[in-house]
């Protein structure tokens, strides 16, 4: 599972690897500083929002589920990533993204997408959905089987754009194909602990 999978990343990236040797009287204790480490980031903002006309989006940015529904809604997702270390690379930044589904109707597919503006759940935004920039990942499927489950999407290549400052971090949309009828636990349900995360593994110093 991903628990299990965050887990081991950090025991691997956290844990240290002493030895003690007594020399010339002394005590040293050399170590091994961490290859990486896992850091666990939810979103500042989610929603979702009607795609059909005359509908409008800013009810359902404090629920605690994200509706995805094939041709019928659309999922906004912000994260404020963190600093990385001085030493670190942008380029060797890996991240998935880690949605947990509490419903599902139907399976299908989905897509990600970049934002060319600027999501805010709290902002009443217009009729009409955000526009839509570049697709990052298409057709990720989720299967009939997936009720309570993690659905996971890499989204490697779009966070790294972000921190090297050559995509512009607006926020994603999830748009949904293939009939997939869906929902996700938000950061406002309080229940399950269950918020969708992005989940990233940055490299340390060489140890």
């Amino acid at each position: 599972s991903s628990r299990v999978w965050v887990k081991e990343v950090a025991l691997m990236s956290f844990r240290l690897l002493a030895h003690s040797r007594v020399t010339r009287g002394m005590l040293f204790v050399a170590a091994i500083a961490p290859a990486a480490s896992a850091q666990e980031v939810p979103p500042t903002d989610d929603g979702y929002v009607f795609l059909s006309a005359g509908e409008t989006g800013a009810e359902h940015g404090r629920e605690t589920t994200l509706v995805l529904r094939a041709e019928q809604t659309a999922v906004y997702l912000r994260f404020d990533l963190p600093d990385l270390p001085d030493s670190a690379d942008p380029g060797d930044v890996n991240a998935v993204l880690r949605l947990f589904v509490s419903d599902l109707d139907q399976a299908g597919t989905l897509s990600v997408f970049r934002l060319d503006e600027f999501f805010d759940e709290g902002a009443a935004f217009d009729k009409d959905p955000l526009p839509l920039g570049a697709v990052e990942v298409m057709g990720v499927p989720i299967a009939g089987d997936g009720l309570n489950r993690y659905a996971h999407v890499d989204l490697t290549a779009l966070v790294r754009g972000w921190y090297a400052g050559t995509i512009d971090n607006l926020g994603i949309a999830l748009i949904g194909a293939d009939g997939l009828a869906i929902e996700f636990d938000s950061k406002e349900n309080n229940q399950t602990g269950h918020e969708p995360q992005l989940q990233l593994v940055v490299p340390g110093p060489a140890g």
